[in-house]
């Protein structure tokens, strides 16, 4: 079965017009299409100037998915605006569509929110303000995006916000009425999907992009969507009640009661969401501090922001900051006062692009798929030329009218239309190359290694009316000639009025047309500027300086002069393989039906915004990461603690728990984690233990005096290494340590020390001591578990990979919590309970019940007390409440119902305050009072080992 994807592309791309494009690193890859990074080439002269290629096979099935791509191509390639990704053109090349693109070399808000896990307030007003502003541009041209979110917001070399992947655009105009129709096909994401999209036979329309403004908001404060589910049902579910909560305001510091504002006044039923103007304008914006430029670091890293300084009297006096004044006029968006907002698209015309798709169609340019070989579709409003500053001047042609036959036309080689005059053709020729070259890019533009996950999501925009190039096919053409051009096939009756018009060269019309055109004023370039080349571009090799040039061997990386496209030809396409990338999950695509009769409309009741509760976890993006343990990070964490807590709770009242123990399977001692051994060093160091695997391992407290987090080292059949390590620790270097660090909301994750024994100085060499310093702990914490203690060597023949995750102390008894969610309670009485991490199975180590009568009237326990322990495996329920006389009397000698309570009571104050190890503050009570012996009697101190900063500085989720 072959792929839905396209094969990657030829090291050289050329369009019918003779544009060349060589071809760098993949972006990303989505549901149909793929993307690359290129730079294009005047001919065999790099202009520098780096776009995104938007990559799908030219042969799509089934036709609805090519009528899709057809209605997008339309659609973006009339747009332009400041902060909608540019569409320049669209063409067939071997076996694929080549659609390109302005290429954002910052990633997408996804990307930056996946490192970060959720960005400042004032990231969140600039990049908001900038959404709101393509939004109202849009909808001011008829034009409902409906699968906004932060995959589809591209960042540029500025970081400024650009819209792109207009896959599931629509029109909201009947194409020939010009009548206000809602849209009926259930497309979209489910996370940002609004309410009215899954009401059948409703409808929806523009509100539903305003709608996502809200989610996106929330998700890039809070690191996930506010109707977030684990299930695209749940997520339904959720949405339909509109039931959605917040963090407590002091639990974090990246919200404010006016986001919240914001949100809840977007989150509500359609008719009452705030038009793009009126959202910029409410308290979250206008006054409070909105960055004027954002650093390209905030990719990875919070930018430091100045400390928040008392608005002017000036300022509150007009109800807005400069900044915002700013940014909103740049994007059209907003309202500096009652009744008075920002002209949209820097004042220009702005028209519903229904009348641009109906020229196209009168023109008989209108894109097809496949598109024809010798066809370029182009955007007639988006030029090469790079956006003009505020301090440029538009460069106006003189007005005068435009002939419909000004576009681009199809044209024949090497002939010149005889009836311009002399200068038009030396002009023509001077253009020979199409497009001037556009001025050096920034220096980082065009670099960025980011991988995008979402191919759709590369870039998109432009054009008013985008009308193709015909190019007569002719391999052996080295390079576009002036030509004379036919004219495109029109009516009769258009061809009567257009008789008298100048036949001008496709060349020519398609500068012509672009600067008369009355949605884009932009400046035209002329002059021939030379370019640098872009190394970044792997796919555009240096030849060597030692050979003739056609002896030269062609390698990417051999340095030297630029290689030229004769000799980067000759390399076969290289396909790289790579992970797949997780794709969003993408409603099924239909096309919108016609309905015969429109349906009475439905309104939409959503309750209003629940009211906050205690606390609740931060939420954090999945992470992705290879290097993250399964199931170490808080949210998987916390649904073990309450799925165990149900259960344990249900077992203790005499019921059949949630996961029921007759549909489990039975867990036998064997498959679960055990410490046999361990050091309590927990007031310096940390903790050792040693597991019946063999595992040997310990936990290192966090410092904030190193900046260093909790450290997990284990070794598998540790003692084994332990005794080759040598007095001296000489061989220390050899032995295979697992190095993990408790990274907070991503979890646990496998850290790799660099540069060891390579480095003296510097960074690498500081980490080259962490790791000597924890070998060295370990070798310490081992010898003492595995000599000083009593005990016979482990059995390492069975090994899961499970760790311990967590130790915790209330007073006398100790609790370790493994990376499987399994738990280990040691009790003063030396009994031992391990749960499984579904709170289903236990296993519990008993003393007899004499050795407990013995207990309870001297304290104490005799040596063969302590040998004489039995191990009941069995379900909670079963070993509670089943059994015959003699496990009831052991069950109830151990006051196993009793301990089972305790342990119910501790996880519930985790399960509480949304953690491992957090428990209630001044809750002096929680102590275990039963019988214990009397070394085992210590205070009710408590320790924690293994969750970030300790008991002073847990941290939520933890």
């Amino acid at each position: 079965m072959s792929s839905i994807h396209a094969d990657p592309p030829p090291p050289i791309v050329t369009e019918p017009s003779g544009i060349n494009y060589a071809t760098g690193s993949a972006l990303g890859k989505g549901g149909f299409a793929i993307c690359h990074r290129a730079e294009r080439y005047d001919g065999s002269k790099p202009t520098g100037h780096m776009v995104a290629l938007k990559i799908v096979k030219t042969k799509m099935e089934p036709a609805k998915l090519a009528q899709k791509f057809v209605s997008e191509l339309q659609i973006h390639s009339k747009l332009a605006h400041a902060n909608i990704v540019t569409f320049y053109r669209a063409f067939s090349f071997q076996t694929s569509t080549y659609v390109v693109l302005e290429l954002c070399p910052n990633g997408s808000l996804a990307d930056m929110l996946k490192k970060r896990k959720y960005l400042t307030l004032p990231e969140i007003r600039r990049f908001v303000i900038q959404m709101c502003g393509a939004l109202k541009y849009l909808h001011h041209r008829h034009i409902v995006h409906r699968d906004l979110k932060t995959g589809n917001l591209f960042l540029d070399e500025n970081m400024n916000v650009k819209v792109g992947d207009f896959g599931l655009a629509a029109l909201l105009v009947t194409e020939k009425e010009m009548e206000v129709k809602r849209r009926t096909t259930m497309c979209g994401t489910p996370n940002y999907l609004a309410p009215e999209i899954l009401e059948k036979g409703k409808g929806h329309d523009e509100k539903v992009d305003l709608w996502a403004i809200g989610v996106i908001a929330y998700t890039l404060a809070i690191g996930k969507a506010p109707f977030h589910a684990s299930t695209k049902e749940e997520i339904y579910k959720k949405l339909k009640s509109g039931n959605y909560t917040w963090p407590e305001l002091s639990a974090t510091t990246n919200q404010s009661a006016d986001l919240r504002d914001l949100v809840a006044s977007l989150l509500v039923p359609e008719e009452q969401r705030p038009l793009p103007d009126q959202i910029v304008s409410q308290n979250f914006f206008k006054i409070a501090y909105v960055p004027a430029s954002i650093p390209s670091s905030a990719r990875e890293k919070a930018p430091t922001w100045p400390e928040v300084a008392i608005p002017s009297a000036n300022t509150i006096r007009r109800g807005y900051s400069d900044t915002w004044f700013t940014i909103c006029k740049e994007s059209g968006v907003g309202e500096y006062a009652e009744g008075k907002g920002f002209a949209l698209n820097g004042g220009r015309r702005v028209r519903s692009v229904v009348h641009d798709m109906a020229r196209e169609a009168q023109l008989g340019t209108q894109p097809t798929m496949p598109i024809p070989k010798d066809v370029v579709y182009i955007s007639t409003v988006s030029s090469w030329d790079p956006p003009r500053t505020r301090e440029e001047k538009p460069v106006r042609e003189a007005k005068r009218p435009q002939s419909r036959n000004e576009g681009l036309k199809e044209v024949s080689h090497n002939e010149v239309a005889t009836t311009r005059p002399e200068a038009a053709v030396r002009k023509a020729a001077r253009d020979a190359e199409l497009m001037p070259p556009p001025t050096r890019p920034l220096p980082q533009a065009g670099r960025s290694g980011t991988i995008r996950r979402a191919a759709r999501t590369i870039s998109e925009e432009t054009a008013k009316s985008a009308e193709p190039i015909r190019v007569a096919s002719d391999p052996s053409a080295p390079a576009l000639q002036v030509s004379k051009t036919r004219q495109a096939p029109l009516t009769a009756t258009a061809a009567l009025k257009e008789s008298n018009t100048i036949v001008s060269s496709s060349l020519q019309t398609a500068r012509l047309q672009q600067a008369c055109e009355s949605d884009s004023d932009k400046p035209r370039r002329g002059g021939t500027i030379r370019r640098g080349a872009d190394a970044s571009l792997a796919r555009r090799p240096r030849a060597t300086s030692r050979a003739p040039r056609s002896e030269r061997p062609i390698s990417p990386d051999v340095p030297g002069p630029l290689a030229s496209l004769n000799e980067l030809a000759q390399i076969s396409p290289t396909k790289r393989s790579r992970k797949k990338p997780a794709e969003a999950e993408i409603v099924e695509i239909l096309s919108d039906p016609e309905p015969e009769s429109q349906p009475a409309p439905v309104k939409l009741s959503l309750p209003q915004p629940p009211t906050m509760t205690r606390r609740l976890p931060v939420p954090r993006k999945a992470s992705y990461d290879n290097d993250c343990v399964p199931g170490t990070d808080p949210d998987t964490v916390l649904e073990r603690l309450s799925t165990l807590q149900n259960n344990l709770a249900s077992a203790l009242r005499d019921r059949a728990p949630a996961s029921s123990a007759s549909s489990a399977p039975h867990v036998l001692s064997e498959s679960l984690p055990f410490v046999s051994r361990w050091v309590d060093y927990s007031r310096k160091h940390g903790v050792g233990y040693v597991m019946s695997d063999g595992t040997v391992g310990c936990i290192i407290n966090a410092s904030a005096k190193n900046n260093t987090p909790v450290t997990h080292i284990l070794v598998r059949n540790g003692q084994r290494w332990l005794s080759r390590v040598g007095k001296e620790f000489e061989r220390i270097e050899a032995v295979p340590l697992e190095i993990l660090e408790d990274r907070g909301g991503d979890g646990i994750m496998r850290k790799v020390y660099k540069g060891l024994g390579s480095v003296k100085e510097g960074p690498l060499a500081v980490e080259a001591e962490r790791r000597k310093t924890l070998s060295v702990l370990w070798v310490k914490f081992g010898r003492y578990m595995c000599s000083a203690l009593d005990g016979d060597e482990v059995d390492g023949s069975r090994n899961d990979g499970n760790f311990v995750r967590f130790y915790q102390r209330i007073g006398s008894v100790g609790i370790w919590a493994f990376a499987d969610g399994s738990l280990q309670v040691q009790f003063p009485d030396h009994t031992k309970l391990v749960l499984s991490a579904s709170g289903t199975h236990i296993s519990a180590t008993c003393i007899s019940p004499e050795a407990a009568a013995y207990l309870a009237s001297r304290a104490d326990l005799l040596p063969h007390h302590i040998s004489s322990r039995e191990i009941f495996d069995d379900s909670v329920q079963a070993l509670l409440h089943e059994g015959g006389r003699i496990r009831a009397r052991v069950v109830k000698a151990n006051a196993l119902a009793a301990k089972l309570g305790f342990v119910l009571r501790v996880v519930e104050q985790w399960s509480r305050n949304h953690g491992l190890g957090r428990l209630d503050e001044g809750d002096d009570g929680l102590e275990w009072e039963g019988v214990m012996v009397r070394e085992g009697a210590k205070k009710a101190d408590r320790v924690t080992v293994g969750r970030f900063g300790g008991d002073d500085g847990a941290r939520l989720g933890q």
